[in-house]
Order: C-alpha cells, then sequence, then structure tokens
C-alpha cells in the first residue's frame, strides 16, 4: 500500500517543521541506521549502503526485549508532531489510533546517491507516514509485491503513507530530513 497524501500545511505542521529544521532540534548521531542481525548466514547485498543519519525522537519504539511499550522521547514536543500527523491524517480521511514511534531523521548526501537497506520498521503490523521537510529529493521505493518497488519521488511538504517494506535513496547534494512515524 502506498498513497501520497495533501499538505494542508495547518499552523501545527508549520510550527513543527520550523522546530525541525532550527538549531535548537538536538540530534542523536546513528552510524547504521539498520542493525545487522547476527546471523553469519545472512548474505550481503552489495546494491545497498547502511547509511549514517542523524535522529531526533519524540516518541521511542517499543523493543522485543525488555521494554514492549513506546517512551516519550521528546516531552516537550510530541504534543506537536502527533497533533500535526493527525491534523495531516484527519484531513485526508484517516485515523491513527496509535502511535508505535515517532522522529525526525536527517541524512546527508554521500560521494554519490546510495540505495539504503530495504526494511519493515517492526516485526508486527503498522502503517509508516513520512513527512519531508525538505527538498533534498532521495527517492523512497515501497515494496508491492515480492521484489517489485514502486518509488515516490518526494518534494518538500509531500506526505506519504504507506506499509511495508521500503527503503530510500540517499539525497544528492541537500540534507534530507523527514518525520517518520510508525502507528496503528
Amino acid at each position: 500500500m502506498k498513497q501520497h497524501f495533501k499538505n494542508p500545511k495547518f499552523d501545527t505542521y508549520k510550527e513543527l517543521k520550523k522546530f525541525v529544521l532550527s538549531p535548537s532540534c538536538k540530534w542523536t548521531y546513528t552510524e547504521e541506521t539498520i542493525p545487522p542481525s547476527g546471523d553469519p548466514n545472512d548474505p550481503i547485498d552489495t546494491n545497498y549502503k547502511n547509511t549514517s543519519l542523524y535522529s531526533h525522537s519524540f516518541l521511542d519504539r517499543p523493543r522485543s526485549d525488555f521494554v514492549r511499550y513506546p517512551s516519550v522521547g521528546d516531552s516537550k514536543y510530541i504534543d506537536l508532531v502527533s497533533t500535526a500527523i493527525c491534523d495531516i491524517m484527519l484531513y485526508n480521511g484517516f485515523c491513527v489510533r496509535s502511535f508505535y514511534r515517532i522522529c525526525a531523521n536527517a541524512t546527508h548526501p554521500y560521494e554519490k546517491v546510495y540505495s539504503t537497506v530495504p526494511h519493515v520498521d517492526h516485526g508486527y503490523e503498522h502503517g509508516n507516514i513520512i513527512l519531508y521537510l525538505t527538498d533534498a529529493g532521495g527517492k523512497t521505493f515501497i515494496e508491492q509485491r515480492p521484489d517489485h518497488y514502486e518509488y515516490h519521488d518526494p518534494k518538500e511538504d509531500d506526505v506519504l503513507l504507506f506499509s511495508g517494506k521500503h527503503y530510500n535513496e540517499t539525497p544528492s547534494d541537500k540534507r534530507r530530513v523527514v518525520i517518520v512515524a510508525t502507528f496503528m
């Protein structure tokens, strides 16, 4: 499933975008976006790169070990980000029951454009939404059937709703900043 939503750019969205793109937003560096599986039999697909990124967590994901529920990462802005996302989704006739994770991701360009590692965000049923805050490009690919992907070539302020396996391309020359949320 892949849907391109309309973004009415409500005040909540504008305020969220202003914060995330400001020097006040604190970022955490992650060297590899997809943790290694630990299985020595997993083949390494050289068509993809496990890229680095910076993230700002509003709502930390539940994990499969001892933390089986989301926890608030940024209590000052959690209401703003969840309201901004819900405002956009409601405008498009979609309602979220609950969020599993909400974060901002920033990816810097590499020496060339890479495709990131295809993945699903959680091991249980969920939907994904991406708000593209910059015009840096970086196509998002969503698997429609096994080994067949459709892509979205984002523009600033685009909103993409989807589920399933996905990956993206790194930006070519500017910082790509997005809000990513997973939900039920």
